[in-house]
């Protein structure tokens, strides 16, 4: 519902190249602390995300 009904809706006034740059995490959703998701963010982000078992703790 919310991405057919509502994302378009906000994304309208956001210009194309700060969209392809942008992620989308779920209210609510809990944390992912998993050994293999902690190394594929690490891996594409070179630990510059922020949670609570990465290198940028905030």
């Amino acid at each position: 519902m919310f991405f057919q009904n509502y994302l378009p809706c906000l994304l309208e006034n956001v210009i194309l190249e700060l969209r392809r740059d942008m992620w989308f995490q779920q209210d609510g959703a809990p944390p992912h602390r998993h050994l293999h998701v902690v190394t594929y963010l690490n891996n594409l982000f070179q630990n510059k995300w922020i949670g609570i078992s990465s290198q940028t703790q905030e």
